[in-house]
Order: structure tokens, then sequence, then C-alpha cells
């Protein structure tokens, strides 16, 4: 990958965005943050209406057959994972309270659902994300990422021609499904999963095909030296290698954590521009994000992802997993399984 990337990172202070005052989480309000990021999936056109003909076999069978047509996706060989609802993700929340409760109170009291679609093709995840972004272009209705509520909207320019930059190793990898999942190391023997295996597994993807997590509810990345202890867990601050990341997300006070995933990424950029109008993870807020969650076997490199606001681009990279650079960090989710 090009050093280009240093160059993006501009000297600017940075703070957590502080705006959200911290709640409490119970299953009501568990349940309106999911119907809150699948309706921004949906339109952002990530959703689609299945036909039923070659649906996946469901973990949990709690939901009673639907009259209404049903949303959902399908992956790369038009295997069908319908749209979690309502109902699972009530189970979910009861099978997963504790943890969930745990972890809202360590991510400060301000957390969300992350809905992730982990059995969408990469490629077509980006397709989504390019056309949202140059259509929130043409509304002029595309910002910079804000610190706070009462900050002004600032427009940001958007490379209409190629607004999500991919590394050519990285769409070479996401074209031939080379990409491993939640490895337990970066090298050799990383010991990760294919995408076929996590999208199946009831620990990863409770309701086939997709990850319910929970996250912290920021899209600023808290700065060397910024991170609280919270209930004994310290919050992540930029300037540690990929390995230290992974290593950190693996025991202790970290425990029921994974590192995000590009589908993750994704998925989270695409819901918050949706429901803010604001682009995240610039690296300009120095706010690039590892992504752990997933690994490049053949240039032993880790995923990241970022917007360039240079560039007016989404940037899907990778870089070596020793790499410290002291703008990027990482985001973490906590998957809630069965």
């Amino acid at each position: 990958m090009q050093e280009e990337v240093d160059s993006r990172a501009i000297s600017q202070e940075s703070q957590p965005n502080t705006e959200l005052e911290p709640t409490e989480i119970d299953e009501k309000k568990f349940v309106e943050s999911f119907n809150q990021s699948w309706t921004a999936l949906n339109k952002t056109g990530v959703l689609r209406i299945l036909p039923g003909k070659n649906p996946v076999r469901q973990h949990l069978e709690i939901v009673k057959p639907r009259v209404r047509e049903t949303l959902g996706i399908k992956d790369q060989n038009g295997i069908e994972y319908r749209l979690p609802e309502e109902e699972e993700i009530r189970h979910l929340y009861k099978l997963n309270e504790a943890l969930i409760q745990k972890k809202h109170e360590q991510f400060g009291r301000k957390s969300r659902v992350l809905l992730t679609p982990m059995a969408m093709p990469i490629p077509l995840l980006i397709a989504r994300a390019e056309r949202e972004i140059v259509r929130h272009a043409q509304e002029g209705k595309i910002f910079q990422t804000k610190h706070s509520a009462q900050d002004q909207n600032i427009v940001i320019r958007v490379d209409a021609n190629e607004p999500v930059w991919v590394w050519d190793t990285v769409r070479e990898a996401i074209k031939t499904d080379e990409i491993v999942y939640f490895p337990y190391q970066l090298e050799g023997n990383h010991k990760g999963k294919s995408k076929s295996e996590i999208i199946n597994d009831p620990k990863i993807c409770a309701i086939p095909g997709w990850s319910v997590g929970l996250v912290e509810d920021t899209t600023i990345l808290h700065q060397q030296g910024e991170g609280r202890t919270v209930d004994g867990r310290k919050q992540f601050e930029t300037n540690l290698t990929p390995k230290d990341y992974l290593k950190t997300l693996q025991g202790g006070s970290y425990n029921g954590e994974t590192g995000w995933t590009y589908e993750d990424f994704l998925s989270d950029f695409m819901v918050n521009l949706q429901n803010t109008n604001q682009v995240s993870h610039e690296s300009y807020e120095h706010s690039a994000v590892w992504l752990v969650g997933s690994y490049l076997p053949s240039s032993a490199y880790v995923p990241i992802g970022y917007w360039f606001r240079g560039h007016g681009q989404l940037d899907v990279g990778a870089f070596d997993p020793v790499y410290r650079y002291g703008y990027w960090g990482v985001r973490s989710t906590v998957r809630l399984g069965i």
C-alpha cells in the first residue's frame, strides 16, 4: 500500500463527541436502536425483497411465518438471509442482557446497535456506499464529522467519479473471498474463519448472515491519553499497532468484544450518513479504523477504513499489522450470540 496515507492526517486537537448524554438501555431502547439501524440500511438500498426461493436455515425458530414480503440480503451464491425480526431481537436481548448492560456501562452508557449484513458480498456493500455518497453530495447533504449538534454543517467535497477508493490488493482479496475473519493472531497461523463459516456461526451471527452487535456510540476515536477507565475497561486510544489491539481484545475487561470487519465499517458508515448526513471516521479527525476483525493472509496485511477529506473519498485499504500511526485506532463490537 502506498505511503500516501501518512500525509492524509493534519495536526489538530480532536475529542470524542460528548454531545450525547449517558442513558440507560433496556429492551425497548435496544429494539428502537435496532429499528433505526435496519431502517437506515433499507434506505441505502442494502436490503431487498426476497422471493423466498432459497432461504437459509435459521438458528432461532421463534418467528411465525409472515404474510408480507420479506426484506433481507443474498450472499454471493444467491442464498437468502432475511432481516432479523423484532421477536428475535427481543429474544437476543434477553439471552444477552447481562452482557449488554455491562458493556453499555463500560461504553460510558453511550451505546447503540450495529446491524451488519455479514453475508452480503463486500463489493456490493462498496457499491451501495458509493451510491449513497454521491446521492448525498448531489443533494448538498454530506457534511464533515461534527463534534456536537451545535457545530456548523460544513459541506465536504466528494469525488463523484470514485467516491470509494479501494486498494488493488484489497479489491483482489474481496473478489476471491480470501479475507479471513476474527483471527487469533495477525500472521501465518492466524486461526481465522472464512466468511461462509462466520455467517452460519450462531455465536457471531445469531440470525444467519447478520451480526447484531452493541457498539460505543461515537464516530471520533479517543486519542492517545484521552481514554477513560470505566468499570475496569480502558477505552481504546489511537497509536497502537493492530497486533496490540487484537491482543488487548482477547481477554480481561474486553471479554465479549471483537474487532470490526469491512462489513461493519461500511455498514456503520452508511447508517451514520443516512441518519446524520455526516461522514465518519475521518483521517483528518484522527479517527481512521484498523479493522482487526479481519485479515488478508496473502499480503499479511490488516484492513483499514476511513474518510479522506483531501480526496473526497472513503478509503478501503490495508496495512502492515506492526505499523503504528498516531491517528489510527480501533473499534469493537459486542456480537450477540446464542
